[in-house]
C-alpha cells in the first residue's frame, strides 16, 4: 500500500477454470507493517497490486487504486469492539455527564464516568439504575447491588449497601459501612462486621460470625461453628448450638446450658456470678449441658449440676486421682505456704492422713482403722444440755452377750472378732444403735462406756454393802465366839459346886 507503503503481503494464488482468482487483503503472508495498524483517518490509501504468473518473485506491477469506501466502514466497525491484545482506556470526569439511563433486564457491560463505577454481568432488576450504583463501585455477576459507596460486589444478588462494604457469594448482604459478607445468604449487619459462611449474621460493631447459622450479637463478639450465638461483648463461641451471653466470655463444644441470666452484655453489666468460660457437652436443643463451667469470681464447677459453683472447685461426681510413680493423693500447705499435710494413699491398700511428718490415721482394705496416739470426742459440758443420770445400767449390761465371730464379707477382716449384736443392743440402748436406708444396724460401741461406768460404780456399792455385811458378820462372829469361851470356863466351876 502506498502514502507511504504501510502494509505489504504476499498470496499465493490459484485461478479457478475461467482464469479468475480471489484473495482476501489482510489474510495473505505478512511481509511489513500491520494491516491492524493502519490508520485510515489520516489521508487516501491506495491498494497496489504486482503479480509473478509463474508464481515466483518476479513481480509486474498491475497498477494502483484508491480505496474510497470499504475500508473506511471497515474503521467504523472496528470502533465499536475494544481491539485484540491492547489495552483499553476510556476517560472521564467524576460528576460530570448524564446520568445512566434505568437498565431492562439483560447482559451488560457498563463503565459509568459520572460515578467512576463498574458493572458486568447480567441484571433482572434495578440495582444497575442510577439511584443504586454507589460512587466508586464494582459490581459483577448476577443482580448485584454495590449502592455505598467505595463498595464491591459479586457473586448471584449480593448486595454492598454501606460505605467501603463488600458482599460476595450468593445472596450475601453487607449493609453497615466498611461490613463484608462472604458465602451463602450471610448478613453483616453493623460498620465493621464481618460475615462469613452460610446464613451467618453479624450484629453487632466489629462482631464476626463465621460457618452456618451461627450469629455474633455483641459489640467485638465472634461467634464461630453451628447454630452459635455470642451475645456478650467481646464474647466469643465456637462448636454447635453455643451461646456465650456475659461480657468478654467464652463458650465451647456443643449446647451448653443457657440458664444464666446476667444483667447485660456490656462491661458495666459484669458480676461476679457471670459464666466466663463454658465447654458444653449436650447433645441437642432439649438436651442442654455443662461438662465445665467458671465464674467470673473464679470458681470452677465440673459437671452439669456444677454450674453455680460456691468454691474455687465445685465437683458435681466423684473425682479421681491417679497414681503417677506416686501414691495418689492431695497436698495440703500450711499459713507459710508449705505442704504440711498430705490425705491420700498410704501404700495400695491403706489410705489416711500424713501430717506432722508422719501418718497420724489409716484404714485398711478390710476396714481396720489404726490411729498413731488416742482419739478424742468433743465432752465439753458446755456443749450439752438436758443432762439425766444413767440408771439401771448394771442390770441392762447384765442383759447383752457379748460374742466372738466371723464377718461374712470376704472383703472385711476374715480373723476371729469380738463384739455385740446390733439388734440386742438396740432393744436395751436404742440410742447406740443406728440403722442406714438398707437397714443395716451399728452399734456405737464408744456408748457402751459411761454404762459400763454406772455398772461399774453399782458394783461397787453393792461391794461395798457385801464388805460391809461381811465385817459385821465377822464382828457378831467373833462375839459369839467369846461368848461361848466363857461359857466353856464357866461351866466346869459349876458342876464343882454341885
Amino acid at each position: 500500500m502506498l502514502n507511504p507503503n504501510v502494509f505489504t503481503e504476499e498470496h499465493k494464488a490459484i485461478t479457478n477454470a475461467q482464469g479468475v482468482f480471489t484473495v482476501l487483503v489482510g489474510g495473505g503472508t505478512l511481509v511489513g507493517g500491520y494491516y491492524s495498524n493502519i490508520d485510515w483517518a489520516n489521508g487516501y490509501y491506495f491498494l497496489h497490486v504486482e503479480m509473478d504468473i509463474n508464481g515466483g518473485s518476479n513481480y509486474v506491477s498491475l497498477g494502483s487504486t484508491q480505496l474510497v469506501s470499504v475500508p473506511y466502514a471497515l474503521h467504523a466497525k472496528q470502533a465499536e469492539r475494544w481491539k485484540n491484545n491492547e489495552p483499553v482506556i476510556q476517560t472521564g470526569f467524576f460528576e460530570f455527564g448524564e446520568p445512566i439511563s434505568d437498565q431492562p433486564a439483560g447482559t451488560r457491560l457498563i463503565w459509568y464516568p459520572k460515578k467512576a463505577a463498574f458493572r458486568a454481568g447480567y441484571i433482572n432488576s434495578d440495582a444497575w439504575n442510577n439511584n443504586n450504583i454507589g460512587p466508586h463501585t464494582a459490581a459483577f455477576g448476577f443482580d448485584t447491588k454495590a449502592s455505598g459507596t467505595y463498595a464491591f460486589a459479586m457473586g448471584n444478588a449480593t448486595a454492598a449497601l454501606g460505605t467501603g462494604s463488600i458482599a460476595s457469594g450468593d445472596r450475601s448482604v453487607a449493609s453497615a459501612n466498611y461490613s463484608t459478607a462472604f458465602g451463602s445468604e450471610t448478613k453483616a449487619q453493623s460498620a465493621y462486621a464481618t460475615s462469613l459462611g452460610r446464613e451467618t449474621v453479624a450484629k453487632g460493631i466489629a462482631s464476626t460470625a463465621i460457618g452456618i447459622q451461627s450469629t455474633a450479637h455483641g459489640v467485638g463478639s465472634m461467634s464461630t461453628g453451628y447454630l452459635s450465638s455470642a451475645e456478650g461483648n467481646m464474647s466469643f463461641t465456637t462448636g454447635e448450638g453455643t451461646y456465650a451471653k456475659a461480657f468478654a466470655s467464652a463458650t465451647f463444644g456443643a449446647y451448653n446450658n443457657v440458664q444464666d441470666n446476667p444483667s447485660g452484655p456490656a462491661i458495666s453489666d459484669k458480676k461476679s456470678s457471670d459464666r466466663i468460660f463454658q465447654i458444653g457437652n449436650g447433645s441437642g436443643p432439649t438436651d442442654l449441658s455443662n461438662a465445665f463451667t467458671m465464674l467470673r469470681n473464679g470458681n470452677i464447677g465440673l459437671g452439669k449440676n456444677a454450674l453455680l459453683p460456691d468454691f474455687i472447685l465445685d465437683i458435681d461426681g466423684r473425682p479421681r486421682i491417679r497414681h503417677n510413680g506416686e501414691t495418689a493423693g492431695i497436698y495440703f500447705n500450711n499459713t507459710q505456704n508449705q505442704p504440711n499435710a498430705f490425705v491420700g494413699m498410704k501404700n495400695n491398700d491403706e489410705v489416711g492422713f500424713y501430717i506432722g511428718n508422719a501418718w497420724r490415721f489409716w484404714v485398711d482394705n478390710i476396714g481396720n482403722a489404726m490411729v498413731a496416739s488416742g482419739v478424742l470426742q468433743s465432752s465439753d459440758q458446755r456443749l450439752k444440755r438436758n443432762f439425766q443420770v444413767l440408771t439401771s445400767s448394771l442390770a441392762n449390761i447384765s442383759n447383752l452377750k457379748g460374742y466372738h465371730y466371723f464377718w461374712k464379707d470376704e472383703h472385711l477382716d476374715q480373723g476371729l472378732q469380738t463384739g455385740v449384736i446390733a439388734q440386742e443392743v438396740e432393744k436395751i440402748f436404742p440410742e447406740l444403735v443406728k440403722t442406714d436406708a438398707s437397714g443395716l444396724k451399728s452399734v456405737n460401741y464408744t456408748g457402751l462406756i459411761p454404762h459400763l461406768i454406772e455398772a461399774v460404780k453399782e458394783l461397787n456399792a453393792k461391794n461395798q454393802e457385801l464388805e460391809q455385811a461381811l465385817s459385821r458378820l465377822n464382828t457378831l462372829e467373833a462375839s459369839v465366839n467369846q461368848l461361848l469361851k466363857r461359857e466353856q470356863l464357866i461351866t466346869p466351876a459349876s458342876k464343882k459346886a454341885r
